[in-house]
């Protein structure tokens, strides 16, 4: 087991055994990034979890939600395996400590997190509300990945979140859905505190990807008066499908690729935003309450 990874689950050990009714959790202690995007298949998962890596690189403290419907991906990714989840945490049998997994890097893997969002609305589960915001004030960020936009939870996340990057590449129907995404969120976004930026992925060189960012920007912009902010793009890198297949995260089997730089100046641009938040609630407060309110 990782230092990092001891220290966090020592700090929830302790936080639970002193935690009394009467304890404040609305203090917001998390940093929350939502890693989604218009389709399926354009890297959001080896995103995140590099991303998750590379600010726990930089001495933060970092969960990583695998909130994709399913299976998950985070898991397959980086060799981890474990058969409890959030499933087993809202049925009782199991609590949200003892869930997590020690993942690379010292990042804290949550699995599962698609149950917590198709059953968010419920009003049974205070306890595992509790049990989250314990969590929350282990951790200096929070990178999920939501998966697919219009997957069951995205948009409250979205709605609760710092920082929502929406992952694209140059492809025409790519781009397509990333604007459909763009045009949805904009109005979940307006009363929120949270930046939307979008992330070229697999761009062959630095004029497509500014080519496709300029054409999002500037119809979102002429359609929507709204647009995301300029992002970081990430390079098309034979290191990412090595990566894969070997299930090493390339910020850590290969720190100098090109990949990896990107990744870690999506890092300091992830960081510099939470400087700038102003929210004083804490994630999974804004989170269960906006789902509630949503079905009342």
């Amino acid at each position: 087991m990782n230092d990092q990874a001891r220290v966090l689950r020592g700090l929830m050990d302790r936080r639970g055994e002193i935690d009394s009714p009467a304890r404040d959790h609305s203090a917001r202690r998390v940093n929350a990034v939502v890693v989604t995007g218009g389709k399926g298949g354009v890297g959001k998962s080896v995103i995140a979890l590099n991303l998750a890596i590379a600010l726990a690189q930089q001495g933060q403290a970092v969960g990583l939600l695998d909130a994709v419907p399913g299976f998950g991906n985070i898991g397959v990714l980086c060799g981890l395996s474990g058969y409890w989840n959030f499933h087993h945490v809202l049925s009782g049998s199991r609590t949200v400590r003892q869930i997590c997994l020690d993942g690379p890097g010292g990042v804290i893997v949550i699995p599962g997190g698609s149950t917590l969002l198709e059953q968010a609305a419920s009003t049974t589960h205070r306890d595992v509300e509790l049990q989250l915001a314990e969590l929350e004030q282990t951790l200096d960020f929070l990178v999920i990945d939501a998966g697919t936009w219009g997957t069951p939870g995205v948009t409250t996340m979205v709605a609760a979140a710092d920082h929502v990057l929406l992952i694209t590449t140059p492809e025409p129907t790519a781009v397509a859905a990333t604007y459909a995404v763009i045009k949805h969120v904009t109005g979940s976004l307006a009363e929120s505190a949270a930046e939307l930026q979008v992330i070229v992925n697999r761009a062959e060189s630095p004029e497509q990807a500014h080519e496709t960012s300029f054409r999002l920007r500037k119809t979102s912009r002429v359609f929507l008066n709204s647009q995301p902010a300029a992002g970081v793009w990430m390079p098309e890198d034979d290191i990412v499908r090595h990566s894969v297949n070997q299930r090493v995260p390339f910020v850590i089997g290969a720190p100098e690729a090109a990949a990896s730089q990107a990744v870690a100046d999506l890092s300091r641009r992830v960081e510099q935003v939470a400087f700038r938040s102003v929210r004083s609630e804490s994630f999974f407060g804004i989170f269960f309450r906006t789902a509630t309110s949503a079905v009342a």
